[in-house]
């Protein structure tokens, strides 16, 4: 005859398949668990690290910035101070000018003629002045061009007109002088 068996095994067979389902959903739960914590502390350590990482940057912006600034005022300063030195060069290229230029003029007025005016402009000189003749304005304008930093000497106007005879005395009476206007460009600082 066959055996029968009458205990209850396959309530015992799901009891148990149950319990291991519930240990390994609990095993399984455990794990993520586990894996969510693991990654959680790794992701805060790393957002830890590269905020620091910031800060250090942040920092190092700061005092590069600083220094910029501090570089932008020194190039400033700088630039202040070569104008500040030009214009005191400009000021010693000049300083003697009107020694030289009346030293020239001295050495260039022919006899017989005289300087009534002398005016600078910048580059420019005007010179006025009277001539007993018109040779004597040619050939102040001749000695002129022969000073090198004097060049290009130009006659602005030219007239005659009877002596009165105030400067020359009054048996000149009858002479005329020649009033002129000269214009002396291109000064150079030679």
């Amino acid at each position: 005859m066959t055996s029968i068996n009458l205990l209850p095994w396959r309530e015992e067979v799901r009891k148990y398949q149950n319990n291991l389902l519930y240990v390994e959903m609990g095993a399984a739960v455990l794990a993520a668990a586990f894996i969510c914590l693991v990654t959680h502390v790794y992701l805060d350590a790393r957002t830890t690290v590269v905020q620091e990482d910031n800060k250090y940057l942040k920092g190092e912006a700061d005092t590069l910035e600083s220094r910029i600034k501090e570089i932008d005022s020194l190039q400033n300063e700088k630039k202040s101070l070569k104008l500040r030195m030009d214009v005191i060069q400009s000021l010693q290229d000049k300083r003697f000018f009107v020694v030289r230029l009346m030293n020239a003029l001295v050495q260039v007025v022919p006899e017989g003629m005289y300087l009534t005016s002398i005016v600078q402009q910048d580059k420019k000189i005007v010179i006025e002045g009277k001539a007993e003749s018109n040779g004597l304005v040619a050939q102040f304008m001749k000695n002129l061009r022969e000073v090198s930093w004097l060049s290009g000497a130009t006659v602005e106007e030219i007239s005659q007109q009877k002596s009165s005879g105030e400067d020359l005395g009054k048996a000149n009476q009858d002479l005329k002088d020649t009033f002129f206007k000269l214009e002396v460009n291109n000064l150079s600082d030679g």
